[in-house]
Order: structure tokens, then sequence, then C-alpha cells
């Protein structure tokens, strides 16, 4: 007759074990998408075959040679990327600072502009400035996974004060970057320096 202690021991310790693998699988969906299925799957597939093997249980080896071929046509079943381009607000914050001294530059009149609109303001004493402005953005799109980022590219930034020379840059010129992803955080502050007259 069985020990039905060792198992109760025997089930706890699968129950752990597919929890482990079930928090494994869902940190690779949430971070890898698509990517991340398709090795959740793949994962869970090897589980039920090494399961069938030791086992010798052959539903667990046809389900596992289910699971992999379902690995194989899935970008087939998860549906195409859609590929999008459109426009979205955003808060751009510039700090104009003197070339030299690395002073903030109060009263600058700014001027930030593209295709799709402008807006002008003045830089507080801080020789800081706020800006909302529509900014191009794109991406990619499927059923589980979804990617984009808006440009920098086709944005000008003018700038005039008393004492300074004027200022037409292209704002990707000034970042470290020509895009911004477009789920993630606010854009960072851009830096501008001045030279004097």
């Amino acid at each position: 007759m069985p020990d039905s202690s060792r198992r109760w021991q025997f089930g706890l310790r699968t129950l752990l074990l597919w929890c482990g693998v079930i928090c494994v699988l869902l940190a690779l969906v949430t971070q890898l998408g698509v990517l991340g299925v398709q090795i959740a799957i793949l994962v869970v597939a090897i589980a039920l075959l090494t399961q069938g093997v030791w086992r010798l249980k052959p539903r667990f080896t046809i389900a596992a040679v289910c699971l992999i071929g379902l690995v194989v046509i899935s970008p087939h079943m998860l549906g195409p990327d859609v590929r999008w381009v459109g426009s979205a607000d955003r808060t751009l914050r510039l700090h104009l600072v003197d070339a030299e001294t690395k002073q903030p530059i109060a009263s600058a009149v700014v001027c930030v502009w593209n295709d799709e609109g402008s807006e002008i303001e003045r830089t507080d004493t801080n020789g800081n400035v706020q800006v909302q402005l529509s900014l191009t953005s794109y991406g990619v799109d499927n059923l589980v996974h979804r990617t984009g980022v808006v440009s920098f590219y086709g944005i000008w930034l003018d700038v005039g004060v008393d004492g300074y020379q004027p200022l037409h840059i292209e704002l990707a010129e000034l970042t470290s970057a020509t895009h911004w992803d477009l789920y993630g955080g606010p854009i960072p502050v851009i830096n501008v320096r001045l030279e004097r007259e």
C-alpha cells in the first residue's frame, strides 16, 4: 500500500515546481513579448516531455510535441506586425545656459516648431522653459506586444535674447538621441548653450 505522506510530499514539490515555472513564464512574456510567449511555450513543452519520458506517460509526450509544433506555427497565429505612423503630444523641457559661464539665461524667447505647429515661451529666472508640441510617432504592434517612439527629427528650435547670438537648430542635434520611447517616462531636460555676441 503506497504511503500517503510520500504522495502528498511529491504532490507539493510538483506544485511548487509548476508555480516557479509559471512565474518565470510570466516574466518572459511581459519582458519579451512574442519571443517571450514562444520561449514560455517551449519551456512548458520541455517540462511535459521530461515528465512524459521519466514517468512513461505517453499523453505528456504527445502534449509536449503539440506544444513544440505550436511554437513553430505561433508567428502565424499571433498575426502580422502592424507598422504605424502617427503623432503624440509631448512636453519638451529646455534649460538655457551661457556657453562659457554655465549660468542660466532668463527671459529668453524660445520658439519650438515643426510642420504640425509651434509654441513660443520665455525662460524663467532659472533658465527653464516647457513647451507642449505634437511629435511624429511610429511603431510596431501585434497581438501581444507594442513598441513606439517619438521622433526628434523635423523639430526646430529658435532662441533669441539680448546679448547672445540667435540660435536656430534642429532638436535632434541637441539631444543625445534621435527619438524617445513613446511608452516610457517623460523626455529628459534638453540643455541649450548660447554664445555671447
